[in-house]
């Protein structure tokens, strides 16, 4: 009886197919592959695949793809969108940065959503709240450490942008800092740049809305009941209260108190609220230039410009008057002396914008003088502390001597209960 012949092609053939197999289930199971048969527009899907092949290089891309998912979510999409990603464990800083964003936008969504009682007027919203809130704690933490050991210049800039400030250690605020100066103050012509620029911001009436601040949380005065009693009125049943126009970071507010004033000036307080917007970003831009480069090239430029930009800024909001100086030293000569004594608790900048730019800062319970040329003046004063209000003034110096006492007088101020600074004209 004859041996079978030998046939090396069907062992051949059997290799090939249990090769053809490890590599078929290879590919089908690979990362790469589970990536193609992801769904895109899938958070669920997304969340898993990040879940299950945390090192893969398309995690990446599944983080970009969540983003643009939870851009644009409603109150009752972000908490399943929330729930899914509570247990993801971030591989890289970028993911993080992802993260802090949709908890960012749950939290700056809810707040958008309380009403002036401090409520929220679905449950939904306040369960966004208290998701998004829980989740920024139990995320940044670790995001810090990491930042701390890892963070470059562009990721403290997406940190200072998605992560509250009420989380910034004293480690974390001068590298937020820093890193802004680095991209946008130095050099110094780029700083100046910067610093000089007049801000635009554009809005559209149907943004307009009522309301007052209280603890970093915005409440929306329905605008019928300010309507019924008038602005001037506002402020004593609402404290605090403000018309304030946002759409998405360009906002502006202007306090109860003065729209009524403005409004009999002919101006539109949503005209002014932008206008108070711009001054205030030119000012602590100023501010921040001249702190960055007390002796540079532009600092002069930049200290003149703050001061007409403090003055008039000043003037064009509510504030009390200062009464005019008398001089106590006869009028002669082409300057005038005034000697200043600051008799109030607080540290107080004087601003003097006229035919000389000059501005001083006293302490409290010190004096000091200034020399100024003869002319007309327009005079700020501000007090350090937020609950003190502002006042402004014309005076005409006519050459000799002048002398000033300031004190507090209790007033309210439109934000809260406060103190006031005054001009007490004296003379000797």
């Amino acid at each position: 009886m004859s041996k079978p012949r030998y046939n090396p092609y069907k062992y051949t053939t059997i290799v090939l197919a249990l090769v053809a197999g490890v590599l078929f289930c290879f590919y089908k199971f690979s990362p790469n592959c589970i990536w193609k048969r992801v769904d895109k527009s899938s958070l669920k899907e997304l969340v898993s695949y990040i879940a299950d092949n945390p090192t893969s290089q398309y995690c990446d891309s599944a983080f970009t793809h969540i983003d643009s998912l939870v851009t644009n979510l409603d109150g009752d999409q972000l908490i399943p969108a929330m729930e899914k990603v509570k247990n993801l464990n971030p591989q890289k800083l970028s993911h993080y940065h992802l993260l802090a964003q949709l908890y960012n936008t749950g939290i700056v969504y809810s707040r958008s959503k309380a009403d002036y009682n401090g409520s929220f007027n679905k449950r939904s919203d306040a369960r966004v709240y208290d998701m998004a809130k829980e989740g920024m704690d139990s995320l940044v933490n670790n995001y810090i450490n990491i930042m701390m050991k890892d963070g470059k210049t562009d990721d403290w800039l997406k940190f200072g942008s998605y992560v509250g400030k009420e989380y910034w250690t004293s480690e974390v605020f001068p590298k937020v800092e820093q890193a802004e100066i680095d991209t946008y103050w130095v050099p110094e012509s780029k700083g100046w740049n910067e610093a000089n620029k007049i801000p635009v911001f554009e809005y559209r009436p149907e943004y307009a809305e009522y309301q007052i601040e209280s603890d970093n949380m915005y409440f929306t005065y329905p605008k019928s009941s300010v309507d019924d009693f008038g602005w001037e009125n506002a402020e004593n049943i609402y404290p605090g209260g403000a018309v304030w126009m946002n759409k998405g970071d360009e906002d502006y507010y202007i306090p109860f108190k003065e729209v009524a004033q403005y409004e009999e000036k002919g101006y539109e307080a949503v005209d002014v609220c932008r206008l108070h917007k711009q001054r205030e970003a030119q000012i602590a831009n100023l501010e921040r230039f001249i702190r960055y480069y007390p002796n540079g090239e532009f600092t002069q430029e930049a200290k003149e410009k703050l001061i007409q930009l403090t003055v008039a800024d000043v003037f064009d909001r509510q504030h009390g008057s200062l009464p005019k100086a008398q001089n106590v030293g006869g009028s002669y000569g082409t300057r005038s002396t005034i000697k200043i004594k600051n008799d109030t608790k607080y540290g107080l900048s004087i601003y003097y914008s006229g035919p000389e730019l000059r501005q001083l800062y006293i302490g409290a319970g010190g004096s000091s003088t200034v020399d100024l040329p003869n002319g007309e003046y327009r005079i700020a004063v501000k007090a350090d502390g937020g609950n003190v209000s502002d006042y402004a003034g014309l005076d005409v110096y006519q050459g000799g001597q002048y002398s000033y006492s300031l004190y507090i007088k209790g007033q309210y101020h439109w934000n809260s209960p406060s103190s006031s600074v005054r001009y007490n004209s004296s003379t000797g």
